[in-house]
């Protein structure tokens, strides 16, 4: 059975977010997804970067009632990583 094109590369981005991670630096509050961590290079609040995982890319969404921050994961995000201060406090939307 011929697979629609969009399902393929919709299953392609999900495979790949799988193994993504939400990365947040609690100085500057930039949050970003990456395989690893990032370069603590470029903080707009001085070197370094300090980042926060705050686990794997998923499908719903979190925000930060603090920070504003929003990520989407298939679970409650870590509370690390807040620019407001420690712990993020995650609201499932």
């Amino acid at each position: 059975v011929p697979q629609d094109e969009g399902s393929i590369s919709q299953a392609n981005l999900t495979e790949s977010q799988n193994k993504m991670d939400h990365y947040q630096c609690d100085k500057c509050g930039t949050c970003l997804e990456s395989k690893s961590t990032p370069s603590g290079h470029g903080c707009p609040k001085g070197f370094p970067h300090k980042w926060h995982k705050l686990g794997k890319v998923g499908t719903k969404n979190y925000q930060c009632s603090k920070c504003g921050t929003l990520v989407k994961m298939d679970s409650t995000p870590s509370g690390h990583g807040c620019p407001q201060g420690f712990p993020h406090k995650w609201s499932k939307l």
